[in-house]
């Protein structure tokens, strides 16, 4: 199946009749095809297990086809769903090495000393206007 993308007459690059099978034997790709302008944006969505991440592998290069062609104008960069030899995602991981977050010792139920004050000032400047 061909997917439709903005064409550019110099592109970044695209893929042509792109053929890929797991190695158990299912085809996962199958003539694939599209090209991506310079500058273009474009949005990979489809359901788990169609081979959205087999085709980014293709075009970064860690997976050759079986048939057809990839072709890159400059370099393209795939940052791995699964980090470290764990399986942890990449939100998992940035959340593992973030700092924890701070917790504050005051407790909320009794007034800060700013409070009170207030409070204070308010009562003796009603018992100063009570007076006159």
């Amino acid at each position: 199946p061909t997917v439709p993308l903005t064409m550019k007459s110099h592109g970044f690059g695209g893929v042509h009749g792109v053929r890929y099978a797991l190695p158990g034997g299912g085809t996962l790709l199958d003539d694939v095809s599209f090209r991506v302008g310079t500058g273009d944006h474009v949005a990979l969505v489809g359901a788990n297990g169609t081979g959205k991440t087999t085709l980014l592998r293709l075009l970064v290069g860690e997976l050759q086809p079986m048939a057809g062609s990839v072709a890159i104008d400059g370099r393209a960069l795939l940052l791995p769903q699964l980090v470290g030899d764990d399986g942890r995602t990449v939100r998992e991981l940035m959340v593992s090495l973030s700092p924890a977050p701070r917790r504050c010792s005051c407790s909320t139920s009794r007034p800060t000393t700013s409070t009170s004050s207030r409070r204070r000032r308010s009562k003796e400047r009603s018992s100063s206007m009570g007076a006159r």
